[in-house]
């Protein structure tokens, strides 16, 4: 009513916890460059510089940039299936302690863990604006480009996984080893190719105390130490009855990547050999049982791979095009509960494990080969999965 005294509301009592505002509202988003580094294709693996990353207030993950520039070809150069992805042999993230939070891991590895991992709106590298790779007999034949997402961050939405970086005498560290050339290319340019090696850092600077009006603001993220894994398995399988069970999983599963290929290493006989259907098995009880055509939609429907943007019903993309599904890879995530799109995920879904869970895999497998398990995981501050939802 116009004119009536209102009561101010009550002071809170001593030792009642302030409210603050989220650590994203005091903060800014940084991004810094620190490295760059080339070395020249030869028929060996070479290291480049490990990369310490020097103290930045919050680590949410880098982007790796690596570009290949060939001059004066006159071969008919060909990629090899992996490839440019391949040029990577190792790539790895070590924590504080120099533990490995990714890796250690293919570059076409870490092609897979950007394109199914669910970190950003559009998830194919081979769609970002500055990838490239040349084959044929021109004079630049060889020549590529493209960058990867080396992620730290989960959650963009609150900055949950994103790790405090204040120690420079205890810094985050990536180590990279280039590939032979005979990884990389199927045809190889006249001349090697120079490879140089970028990195850029991006996170958070230290947030305020208060915000403009004097909130208090978080310093934190939520659930601050909270850790995020891709770790790299591979067993080795044979033909026919597939019965598996897969091995040093713990905490909470985000997803598991599976990808199959067969003794040459072909992903292509791997996607005609994967088990159809494929059945996971939890702890004894079957949660999984898909036909392969299926699975191939649900990739589709997720990540909208396969089709032509605006394309009529006949512009399908076919596997291993930009924008198109990759032979043999069959993800199975838990980061698609709160929007339509991978990523962004409410947390809840998350599979719980530890080193006791039996995770089983059934199937009938058209050849022998490996089947490779990209494994994302995380591990909640303090072991406590209500520290990643507070419900």
């Amino acid at each position: 009513m116009a004119g009536t005294t209102q009561k101010a509301p009550p002071a809170a009592k001593k030792g009642t916890p302030v409210a603050r505002r989220p650590f994203t509202a005091g903060t800014r988003a940084i991004d810094r460059t620190y490295y760059d580094q080339s070395r020249t294709f030869s028929a060996s693996s070479q290291k480049y510089d490990p990369w310490d990353i020097g103290s930045s207030g919050f680590f949410s993950g880098a982007y790796l940039l690596m570009e290949c520039v060939t001059a004066g070809n006159s071969a008919a150069v060909a990629f090899t299936a992996n490839g440019p992805w391949s040029a990577i042999d190792i790539v790895q993230l070590n924590d504080v302690q120099s533990q490995p939070m990714l890796g250690p891991m293919t570059g076409w590895d870490l092609y897979i863990v950007n394109k199914y991992g669910g970190y950003g709106f559009q998830n194919d590298p081979r769609m970002w604006g500055q990838y490239f790779a040349l084959t044929g007999a021109g004079a630049t034949g060889g020549s590529f480009s493209f960058s990867l997402r080396i992620p730290v961050e989960i959650v963009k939405r609150d900055a949950l996984g994103t790790l405090p970086n204040k120690n420079n005498a205890a810094s985050f560290k990536v180590e990279v080893t280039l590939a032979p050339t005979a990884s990389v290319y199927s045809v190889a340019p006249t001349a090697a190719g120079a490879v140089r090696l970028r990195f850029q850092l991006f996170g958070y600077d230290d947030p305020s105390d208060v915000d403009l009006k004097g909130n208090a603001v978080s310093q934190n993220p939520p659930a601050v130490n909270t850790t995020q894994y891709w770790q790299k398995q591979t067993y080795p399988v044979n033909a026919g009855s597939l019965n598996l069970r897969l091995q040093g999983i713990d905490a909470l599963v985000r997803g598991l990547v599976f990808v199959l290929t067969d003794g040459s290493s072909s992903r292509s006989v791997g996607d005609t050999s994967f088990p159809d259907p494929f059945t996971i098995k939890y702890e004894g009880k079957e949660i999984l049982n898909r036909f392969k055509t299926i699975w191939q939609q649900q990739i589709s429907e997720q990540y909208g791979y396969g089709r032509a943007p605006g394309g009529a019903l006949t512009a399908v993309v076919a596997p291993e095009a930009a924008g198109a599904r990759d032979l043999g890879v069959y993800p199975w995530m838990f980061h698609t509960d709160f929007t339509t799109a991978p990523g962004a995920e409410t947390r809840l879904t998350y599979l719980p494990v530890s080193s006791a869970t039996s995770i089983e895999l059934t199937g009938t497998l058209g050849n022998a080969g490996t089947l490779t398990v990209l494994v994302n995981k995380i591990v909640p501050a303090n072991g406590n999965p209500m520290a990643l939802t507070g419900r």
